[in-house]
């Protein structure tokens, strides 16, 4: 099995700036599938504990991306943006926005490097609007992501569309619930 670090590094150089650092035992191919194909993005991004019935990725520069995880309690939060730059498999950069706080804009870029069949992550965010403007907090939910593993998978059922997101993430047993 493949595991993450399991540890995410945020650092934060100025207050409308946040960077998030965190490495994958998997090949920089395998992340970025789980990164760029809906069917694998539902499954890991998010809080942990949380479903994504509404994932819709246009992976292309100009193409829009919504994302709508539901809570435990059938609370659903969107996400959506545009994407600006992508160079498959090194870097993807978009537009973020919740749609909870409307105008509250973010410019992301993530960049996947690969050493020793490692990935890491790094994620830059620089908050445009809104919430810049206010000293909302930044990356808040990104604490809680889940690892690229699958969610709703039994033990014992067919991998099937599940193998990009076993092959990142694996070393524990399947379920959120799980998670440290």
């Amino acid at each position: 099995m493949v595991a993450s670090s399991h540890t995410l590094t945020v650092t934060t150089p100025s207050d409308r700036e946040i960077v998030m650092t965190r490495t994958f035992d998997a090949p920089r191919g395998l992340v970025w599938e789980a990164l760029s194909k809906p069917e694998h993005m539902r499954e890991w991004w998010g809080p942990r504990g949380f479903t994504m019935p509404v994932c819709e990725i246009d992976l292309r520069v100009g193409g829009a991306y919504r994302f709508v995880p539901k809570g435990p309690d059938g609370a659903e939060y969107g996400f959506r943006g545009e994407y600006r730059e992508i160079v498959p498999p090194e870097r993807i950069g978009w537009t973020f926005e919740f749609e909870g706080m409307p105008g509250s804009i973010s410019v992301d870029t993530m960049t996947l490097t690969e050493e020793d069949g490692k990935t890491t992550i790094t994620s830059f965010r620089l908050r445009l609007g809104g919430a810049a403007r206010r000293g909302a907090p930044v990356g808040d939910g990104d604490r809680r992501r889940r690892d690229l593993r699958p969610a709703r998978r039994a033990p014992g059922e067919d991998a099937g569309e599940h193998r990009v997101a076993d092959a990142v993430n694996h070393s524990k047993p399947y379920g959120r619930e799980s998670d440290p």
